[in-house]
């Protein structure tokens, strides 16, 4: 998959839309930062993504954010996983 992106996109973001394009895990940075927990919670992010639910940008806006990371995946139709939760226990 070719996916373009800002290149004013956070590391953090980044690093994230590496691993769900390459099919492994974000640096533990990345996962804190999008409050990824379990593998649900990936997935949550990586499959919509991929089916261009959302766009990186998106992504990124919503890094940090429990509450918008959550919304953006419940609104995503390509989510396995709709009924999730993200929370952002540290905040960066």
């Amino acid at each position: 998959m070719s996916v373009e992106y800002s290149s004013a996109l956070h590391p953090l973001t980044r690093n994230l839309i590496a691993a769900i394009l390459e099919d492994v895990c974000p640096s533990r940075e990345a996962m804190l930062a999008f409050g990824i927990e379990t593998e649900w919670h990936f997935e949550a992010l990586a499959y919509p993504f991929w089916e261009g639910d959302f766009s990186a940008e998106q992504l990124d806006e919503a890094r940090g954010d429990g509450e918008k990371l959550t919304e953006l995946v419940f609104k995503a139709p390509n989510n396995p996983h709709r009924f999730i939760t993200f929370i952002i226990r540290e905040k960066r």
